[in-house]
């Protein structure tokens, strides 16, 4: 029998997530740590203590806790489970990357405490917002793009739009959802990340 392991993305967090399991195992607990000590955030001070929803919404700490939620997840269960495949649910890819022994645990723990604390520092207020594109092509994308004023950015030849002005973000949401409700072909190609 063929078994994928799918790993979730930020949205998935939840007040206690990792705590039982981390009091069963000492190796949990310490990656629990070891997370704190790398993305300097108190992690299990905020999703096991004071069930904030804003702090624990807040992408600089729910990157890192929702990747340790993920590893330990994995650390409990992969002498049990061998899979055909790892992958992702955006936050997720990486966890899957470690599942799969393409990164290092730290690194991976590194990599998603810089992208959230990077995150945070981009969209300070939490108005932004992120649309998946599809079935367009570079050129319609670009010219999508021009109808806000957002700063257009490549990652793997893919444009990105990143609000030059967080003050805008707002209103290319507005804008945008908007656009969305119109009956055009390129609306039915662009679909809000909630």
């Amino acid at each position: 029998m063929s078994v994928a392991i799918l790993f979730p993305g930020q949205g998935s967090q939840k007040f206690g997530m990792g705590k039982r399991l981390s009091e069963k195992r000492s190796d949990i607990m310490d990656l629990w740590i070891k997370a704190e000590k790398i993305s300097g955030v108190p992690l299990r001070e905020i999703y096991w203590e004071s069930n904030d929803n804003d702090l624990m919404a807040n992408t600089r700490n729910l990157q890192p806790a929702i990747t340790v939620v993920n590893l330990a997840l994995w650390l409990y269960t992969k002498d049990y489970i061998k899979p055909n495949c790892t992958a992702g649910h955006s936050l997720g890819e990486f966890s899957a990357l470690a599942a799969a022994k393409v990164l290092s645990l730290d690194d991976v723990l590194q990599a998603v405490s810089l992208r959230g604390r990077l995150m945070a520092e981009a969209d300070p207020e939490g108005i932004g917002s992120m649309y998946a594109v599809l079935r367009l092509n570079a050129e319609q994308v670009e010219t999508l793009s021009k109808t806000f004023p957002i700063i257009p950015a490549k990652w793997c030849g893919l444009p990105i739009g990143i609000p030059p002005d967080n003050s805008l973000s707002a209103d290319i949401s507005r804008r945008l959802k908007k656009l969305l409700k119109k009956p055009k072909r390129s609306a039915e190609n662009v679909f809000p990340l909630l």
